[in-house]
């Protein structure tokens, strides 16, 4: 695919192929809306049926059919039967709504560019998480969509990038949980807390007592709940996969108020996607992704130089800088960069 400028193509010729992209990922998020994954196996079948089973013109689907074989998600024949190509089994890793939907959000880019906000409620009325929140079968996707990514790439990169092991008591703040519930499942002699608002609190209760060894290690906090509203007496903190939804001033602001709450010489481990220099393979991806966290949740997919600039903003230290992309074996979606800062 191309994603850069190529020298040995004419500038019309450059620019037209990236304009008409647009295309091409409608047609593969096409597939993915379709569940082409689930029709479409090993075994060869015919276009005719392939168009049958959805309802369209054959001749029109074999002329998407030959964009999704170029791109290698099926497998067109000379005798116009199709099979399962190399990609077609990973289709469901894209169901969640915020990926999905992206094709309406970016139709409000302008709205976006001019606000530096979110334009998801501009079309759907409310913003992503409020919205989705009335349809539980999207809130079972997404949950499914976190669980799946944690399970594939993020917790094994993470748990090759960090070791967790020299902590005794480790709180989770507004995550997913799974990585909370992964570290105690390595490391016998520790102790967990987890933090979130009522909704996300009761699912990860249910989560957790599937697990009974890890049942009694996890003490539950509620936010809306003012008596029992933080862990105190933790010595590492994490936000994982947590701070991309806020802008630069929320952002600044909610590690502030962690900070007025965490004890004295704790750690925070701030986990995330990062923008990496412009060498690195996936820098065109992080871009793009940057601009689909802003138009969807208004939040940001920040560099190297951005995450410095917001933790000197704060009353945090920085103690040690970590990339994923030092570490060959770790595998993430994006580019992950963990943040180890201190509460003095």
């Amino acid at each position: 695919m191309l994603t850069r400028y190529d020298s040995n193509k004419s500038a019309v010729n450059v620019l037209y192929s990236l304009t008409n992209l647009h295309l091409v990922s409608k047609i593969v998020t096409l597939a993915c809306e379709l569940k082409f994954n689930e029709f479409i196996k090993d075994e060869p079948i015919s276009i005719e049926n392939v168009a049958n089973h959805y309802n369209f013109h054959p001749e029109a689907t074999y002329r998407i059919l030959r964009i999704l074989d170029d791109y290698q998600i099926i497998t067109l024949r000379d005798d116009h039967t199709v099979s399962a190509g190399p990609l077609i089994k990973y289709l469901d890793r894209f169901y969640a709504p915020h990926i999905l939907n992206g094709y309406q959000i970016v139709n409000n880019l302008s709205d976006s560019l001019k606000t530096n906000e979110e334009c998801y409620s501009a079309i759907f009325g409310k913003r992503f998480y409020d919205h989705i929140k009335e349809d539980s079968a999207q809130i079972n996707i997404m949950s499914e969509w976190n669980k799946k990514s944690a399970e594939e790439w993020l917790l094994p990169s993470i748990h090759l990038m960090y070791d967790f092991s020299l902590f005794k008591k480790i709180a989770e703040l507004n995550g997913q949980g799974q990585l909370l519930m992964s570290i105690l499942a390595k490391n016998t002699h520790q102790r967990g807390a987890y933090l979130h608002n009522s909704k996300y609190v009761e699912n990860f209760n249910a989560m957790v007592k599937l697990y009974p060894n890890l049942n009694k290690k996890i003490c539950l906090y509620i936010e809306e709940n003012e008596k029992n509203n933080f862990p105190f007496d933790c010595n590492l903190y994490i936000y994982c996969r947590a701070l991309l939804n806020y802008n630069d001033i929320q952002l600044i602001n909610k590690l502030n108020y962690t900070y007025s709450l965490m004890p004295k010489n704790s750690k925070l481990l701030v986990i995330d996607f990062m923008i990496p220099d412009k060498n690195h393979a996936d820098y065109s991806i992080s871009l793009i992704a940057d601009i689909n966290v802003l138009t969807c949740l208004g939040g940001k997919i920040r560099d190297m130089g951005e995450w410095l600039e917001i933790i000197n903003k704060t009353s945090f230290s920085v103690i040690k800088i970590i990339k994923s992309s030092d570490y060959p074996a770790a595998k993430p979606l994006l580019p992950l960069l963990i943040l180890e800062i201190m509460r003095n």
